[in-house]
């Protein structure tokens, strides 16, 4: 065998070895989740919708969202010496239109 017989054979076998090992971590997930998903979709047929909890404003953001965001930016701003309450929390309406 030639030099580039052997070259062309080991780059052949290491790049074929490394699109099976890529193929079997993309499969491998999807079948070891499957009894999961089956689960989950058994359960999602039985239980009806539950309206939820949370208070959702006119945008349909929840409370709980809209709380953790003005906290977060509250937190920033003190840390840059800016007083408390300098911010203004504005909602935009969305204008309904029709589909053509």
């Amino acid at each position: 065998m030639s030099t580039a017989e052997v070259v062309t054979t080991g780059l052949l076998l290491v790049f074929g070895l490394l699109i099976l090992i890529t193929g079997v971590l993309y499969v491998l997930p999807l079948i070891l989740n499957l009894p999961a998903r089956l689960l989950s979709q058994k359960k999602a047929k039985k239980v009806a919708s539950v309206p939820t909890l949370a208070e959702t404003d006119a945008s349909g953001i929840p409370g709980e969202i809209i709380a953790a965001i003005m906290a977060a930016i509250t937190a920033e701003e003190e840390a840059q010496g800016v007083p408390y309450g300098n911010f203004r929390v504005v909602s935009f309406k969305k204008i309904g239109r029709k589909a053509r």
